[in-house]
């Protein structure tokens, strides 16, 4: 397959400074299908889906130097740890490459473009193929606080979060449950209908 593209939004807040800004992104995120089986492809679109829609939406993003980081830690929001205060460009990198991570290469995903309200709606483009250039700029981080490295729901070092099994979004689902569905997959059968005009 080509490249499909799935458009979403989640709204967060920003911490900049010692500032909590309310934030609406709009994410677009380009990909290509690199398996055959179609569970496969719904537990890789559903994690994908689940990442930016449920994980994302409603966190708390900012910077690690930030003051209020160790008091922020204790919240039960979803805390989104960065490298730095501008938050769009980095988020866009670090996406980008958790977007990859957690679909495991079931999908390639090609293509990141990330816009928010605070960002004066500019939209930041992050590509696979600058990948080098991608984890540059997210390198400030300590590499234990890399969540973007990884397959796992994880957005800083030492927050607990859900499996993907608890979520029934496992690979082994496609394996032991054939008869389990994450998605209706209809076939398209198209027929010829007589009417029109007499």
């Amino acid at each position: 397959m080509e490249f499909c593209k799935f458009k979403s939004e989640f709204i967060a807040t920003t911490i900049i400074d010692r500032a909590l800004l309310p934030n609406q992104f709009e994410v677009a995120v380009t990909f290509s299908v690199n398996v055959v089986d179609p569970m496969q492809q719904n537990v890789a679109f559903q994690r994908m889906k689940h990442l930016i829609e449920g994980e994302l939406n409603l966190a708390v993003i900012l910077c690690r130097t930030n003051p209020m980081y160790k008091t922020l830690g204790k919240l039960q929001n979803k805390l989104v740890v960065l490298p730095d205060d501008g938050p769009d460009w980095a988020l866009a990198c670090a996406l980008l490459l958790k977007l990859n991570a957690v679909c495991e290469d079931r999908f390639i995903v090609n293509l990141v473009e990330l816009s928010s309200t605070l960002g004066d709606r500019v939209t930041y483009y992050a590509d696979f193929e600058r990948k080098e250039m991608l984890e540059e700029v997210l390198a400030d981080l300590p590499k234990a606080d890399h969540w973007w490295k990884t397959p796992y729901l994880q957005f800083n070092g030492f927050q607990k979060c859900a499996s993907w099994a608890d979520l029934d979004l496992d690979w082994k689902l496609t394996k032991d449950k054939k008869d389990a569905t994450i998605g209706q997959i209809v076939k398209f059968n198209p027929k010829v209908v007589p009417g029109g005009l007499n």
